[in-house]
């Protein structure tokens, strides 16, 4: 991938679903930024 000027960045897939399996500071973040993109998609 790299030569073709592509960068694989590894990430955490939070689903809706199973958001309340996260706890403390991590479950509050993914509510907040729910929150955010739930405002900015319902803006357009």
């Amino acid at each position: 991938m790299e030569p073709g000027g592509w960068e694989l960045v590894p990430r955490l897939p939070v689903y809706p679903q199973f958001d309340d399996w996260l706890t403390g500071d991590l479950g509050q973040q993914v509510k907040k930024y729910r929150m955010k993109i739930n405002a900015q998609a319902n803006q357009h």
